[in-house]
């Protein structure tokens, strides 16, 4: 029996200082019939042109201009979907990939009820400290807490149910069955929404301790004043409105309009941390409490 086609998308936008070591990592994966497409988001920095000029055999999509991470995925999967590819595992540009990761990933997925499994991620600058094993969302406060965050784990369990991961290694049936990322998203959250409905589904969703990627950071969200306040903002309130229980959703309503929503107003205005930020997440709060209800 052949081994499974896999396909690795991998989402860039101005990654000029990251992307070709991403690539470099993938590159050297242990895995015979691996198809790597990379979809840029409408770099401005020429980023994109490292792909045809030093890695010839993967494939470049470009958009022209940003679409958002959802919709940009999107287009890197139904791609990977036209190739016949059995599994998709979406990546961000600034990414490290061990060896053996997707032969971890592939030990664990085979299973009728594994929907997505994900690798552990870890610090690039602290190669052995944990970023997140997966994130378990807790749904009457409408946060999400990352398994294992800041720990050096001396021994873990083969595979945790989690709640969603934010690279996923997907089967394709899945697709099928729940369709794609949500484009209004544009940016954070997405992965949570897609995860969801994934269990919904009757899906698992795992991460996999002996799959391993490391993580240098944001480099794209982060050079962009107010876009993660407001998009964070909004789309969690957005979540919310269209996966929690009723139950749930009004024990974070109460929770937000009593606590949450003055403790990080208050932060954003004594502690700024980007020029706009209190603005900006006034303005995603009110569009998310405005999106389309459940």
């Amino acid at each position: 029996m052949s081994d499974p086609r896999i396909s690795i998308v991998v989402l860039n936008m101005n990654g000029a200082d990251v992307l070709r070591n991403c690539l470099r990592s993938i590159k050297e994966v242990d895995y015979e019939d691996l198809k790597v497409v990379v979809v840029d988001n409408g770099s401005t920095d020429g980023s994109q042109r490292i792909v045809p000029d030093e890695f010839p055999l993967f494939h470049l999509i470009e958009n022209g201009r940003n679409l958002g991470v959802p919709e940009a995925q999107n287009i890197g999967i139904r791609h990977c979907l036209n190739l016949g590819s059995d599994y998709v595992f979406v990546l961000n540009n600034d990414l490290i990939l061990d060896r053996e990761v997707i032969r971890e990933l592939l030990k664990y997925s085979a299973g009728s009820d594994i929907g997505i499994s994900g690798p552990i991620v870890y610090w690039f600058q602290k190669p052995t400290v944990v970023q997140s094993a997966g994130s378990m969302i807790r749904w009457n406060k409408g946060i999400t807490h990352q398994m294992f965050s800041g720990e050096t784990p001396n021994q873990m369990q083969d595979t945790y149910d989690i709640d969603y991961i934010g690279l996923p290694f997907v089967k394709a049936e899945v697709f099928d069955k729940v369709g794609f990322y949500d484009p209004a998203y544009f940016a954070y959250w997405e992965d949570a929404d897609f995860c969801a409905r994934v269990r919904r589904a009757g899906y698992r969703v795992i991460s996999v301790s002996s799959a391993k990627i490391w993580h240098e950071g944001s480099h794209t969200t982060k050079k962009m004043s107010g876009f993660a306040t407001y998009h964070f903002a909004k789309n969690r309130l957005r979540f919310m409105k269209r996966n929690a229980t009723k139950a749930q959703y009004r024990a974070f309503l109460l929770r937000f309009a009593l606590l949450q929503f003055w403790h990080e107003a208050l932060l954003h205005l004594v502690h700024p941390q980007e020029t706009g930020g209190f603005a900006s997440f006034l303005r995603g709060t009110f569009a998310g409490i405005t999106s389309r209800s459940r």
